[in-house]
């Protein structure tokens, strides 16, 4: 019994970590709003700032034209602006939403609501990785709890089993003792101190 209870314990130490790992994964989802460069600086402020009080954002994070421009220049390894002759990029917001609004079907939402916003051009959402991380979390929890239920399942059976035999060991003592008048609790006394003391010392 013991090695299945400690088999039980470890699944729900992994199944916790790897909850909280899936939490921090959708947690670095980001929706993206790109902004219009009509938007002056008071206007593109008290944007952010509703944004950061939506119940969905986590962090929000503003990326200007400049920077994304120094972004892109790092990536591409080249000045970019000096073949265009101009900074065709645009300013816009990183929204890093709360593990509970990372679903497919809330992101979705929360860009239906978004797509109205003033100053607003395009609202990228990764809908796919989203998806993708959804999956792989229900399977895990699925298995997790699966396997689980079964450790579980194999305890009680092996506690039950263990009492029956136990029961049946001692049957012609028992039948003695009812026979003379002994009570239900008397008889069941030392199986359960026996019980007992088999869990304390598989314990230890």
């Amino acid at each position: 019994m013991f090695p299945v209870l400690v088999i039980t314990g470890i699944l729900l130490l992994i199944s916790y970590h790897a909850q909280i790992l899936a939490g921090g994964l959708k947690e670095q989802i980001a929706i993206e709003l790109i902004l219009a460069d009509s938007l002056t600086a008071a206007e593109t402020e008290s944007l952010f700032t509703k944004v950061q009080q939506q119940p969905f954002t986590r962090k929000a994070k503003f990326v200007s034209k400049y920077q994304a421009a120094q972004e892109l220049q790092k990536e591409l390894g080249q000045d970019f602006m000096d073949i265009l002759g101009f900074n065709p990029l645009y300013s816009k917001i990183d929204v890093f939403v709360k593990e509970e609004y990372a679903s497919p079907a809330q992101l979705q939402n929360i860009k239906n609501n978004l797509a109205s916003t003033p100053g607003v051009l395009e609202i990228n959402v990764p809908l796919q990785i989203a998806s993708v991380i959804d999956k792989i979390v229900k399977q895990l929890y699925w298995f997790f709890g699966a396997l689980g239920t079964l450790m579980l399942l194999g305890a009680v059976l092996q506690i039950f089993n263990t009492i029956r035999l136990a029961v049946f060991s001692n049957r012609n003592i028992i039948r003695s003792m009812l026979l003379v008048g002994a009570t239900r609790w008397f008889i069941m006394k030392p199986f359960i101190i026996q019980s007992s003391l088999n869990s304390f010392i598989s314990r230890g």
